[in-house]
């Protein structure tokens, strides 16, 4: 059976929504790297994502997304193939959205014991994470993302719990991701004395001087 006859067996006139959760790593260094390990990678990923595309294009959707990696925008030992293969989805969903399609990609952060997150190798990459301030989802952190995401979002969504302190500490300067570069620039300015502010004011300004601050560091 074709790529394209396996998309189209799963698709029905009253289908209502897309979720495109498969995946499949190649954990090698990129000097190992070759032709077949990158389609192995793409295979499920983005193909999977391109014929769900294809089949169902001329159906009223009401949602359709596209189950992405973090390793796609911060990049993780040994699996170049697989951050390539997630970022190409958000390619795809850019694409649906300009032809007035449903359509968002997550890039997700790690789901806590569950798909490829409960294999021994990532459990470590995921204790690895922790402690540079990136932890994980539980189940019902996860859903709640979903849940919010599927409410309206961007054709392409960053899903990462994120510690700035932690990282700040644990990270080198000038050897941080680009994408976190400026979070952890922003952890690293000086705090401002709220709490001494707030306790040599009288009580009725407190709430409007807190106000204040919130809206300074969002």
């Amino acid at each position: 059976l074709s790529e394209e006859g396996a998309a189209a067996r799963l698709v029905r006139p009253d289908l209502r929504g897309v979720i495109h959760a498969a995946g499949a790593t190649e954990d090698r260094l990129v000097d190992s790297l070759d032709a077949e390990a990158f389609a192995r990678a793409l295979g499920a990923k983005a193909r999977g994502a391109i014929q769900l595309d294809r089949a169902t294009r001329d159906l009223d959707l009401d949602f359709f997304v596209l189950f992405g990696s973090a390793s796609a925008l911060l990049g993780a030992p040994g699996l170049a193939a697989y951050g390539a293969a997630n970022a190409a989805l958000a390619a795809i969903a850019r694409g649906r959205r300009a032809r007035g399609l449903p359509a968002v990609a997550i890039d997700w952060g790690y789901w806590k014991g569950l798909g490829m997150a409960a294999a021994a190798p990532a459990r470590r990459l995921l204790e690895h994470l922790a402690s540079q301030g990136l932890s994980s989802f539980d189940e019902a952190g996860g859903l709640a993302v979903l849940e919010r995401v599927l409410g309206g979002a961007p054709a392409r969504v960053a899903a990462i719990p994120f510690d700035p302190i932690r990282a700040r500490a644990a990270i080198p300067a000038g050897s941080e991701p680009p994408l976190l570069a400026e979070i952890l620039a922003d952890a690293a300015g000086p705090e401002e004395p709220i709490r001494a502010d707030l306790e040599a004011s009288e009580p009725a300004r407190r709430r409007d001087l807190l106000i204040d601050h919130l809206r300074r560091r969002v």
